[in-house]
């Protein structure tokens, strides 16, 4: 697929969509956000991705909204179609059966910010920086931050970093929990591909229905938690992942899934 505003990568069953305008901090326009859309749909349809990484060039993963674009002014339709298409990148975040990985390179403002927070795992450079930034500009959180940031933080470490707008370290987003860890800056890909190739050799079947079951886990009681686990149980038991992975436990070797 031919794409101006971000690069799609693909090596053994790795797929890295790559915000490409650090001439613009990789602000989120209209285009870079239809970009990221096909991007996404695209590896969700590829039978060869199993894993999809997100990530931007340059010194930040992205700067958030397009300034320029909300001071140029936009009519209440256009207002809508923009705050929907960061939306969507939300819905796809998190309905993909496929495991995201944010590497968070440098600063992640806004929307973005609020991608990592939807991301299933997410490692960030020692340079990395976070902040929802919204209240600054009279406005509050459109991409999930008041659904992710309660469930991450808590009720009132959510409403401090909504309504104050701190700058979050990378350090300080790991003991949070925003981030899994934090890695050398020089580090980053390396360990983002690391992890990556990690799931991607993993039981693609298992992970799909875990990511389901675990995005649904604060909106549901235990009775039909434990219905659901029952489910998903009975039809991976009927896998070759399963009969592999079984077979390489009692041959006291590591398991070929997907082979």
């Amino acid at each position: 697929m031919d794409f101006r505003e971000i690069i799609l990568r693909q090596k053994d069953g790795i797929s890295t969509i790559i915000l490409n305008r650090a001439d613009l901090m990789n602000v989120l326009t209209f285009d870079m956000l239809r970009e990221l859309q096909q991007g996404l749909k695209y590896c969700a349809s590829d039978e060869a991705t199993k894993v999809i990484v997100l990530t931007g060039t340059g010194r930040v993963f992205s700067a958030g909204g397009d300034i320029k674009t909300m001071v140029s002014g936009m009519n209440t339709k256009e207002t809508i179609s923009f705050i929907d298409a960061s939306a969507e990148m939300i819905r796809l975040i998190t309905s993909i059966d496929k495991p995201i990985i944010a590497s968070v390179n440098g600063l992640a403002a806004g929307a973005c910010f609020d991608y990592i927070l939807a991301a299933d795992l997410a490692i960030a450079s020692e340079n990395a920086r976070f902040t929802q930034g919204f209240s600054k500009l009279g406005m509050l959180p459109d991409a999930g931050g008041t659904y992710f940031l309660p469930r991450i933080l808590g009720l009132k470490k959510a409403k401090e970093i909504i309504y104050t707008n701190p700058v979050i370290s990378a350090v300080e987003a790991e003991n949070m929990g925003i981030v899994n860890r934090v890695v050398k800056h020089e580090d980053l890909e390396r360990e983002t591909m690391k992890l990556a190739e990690q799931l991607a050799n993993g039981p693609s079947q298992a992970i799909s229905l875990c990511k389901l079951i675990l995005n649904r886990s604060l909106d549901t009681d235990l009775d039909n938690a434990l219905a659901t686990e029952t489910y998903a149980q009975v039809v991976l038991m009927q896998t070759e992942d399963h009969k592999e992975g079984i077979n390489a436990f009692l041959e006291k070797r590591d398991p070929l899934f997907g082979r």
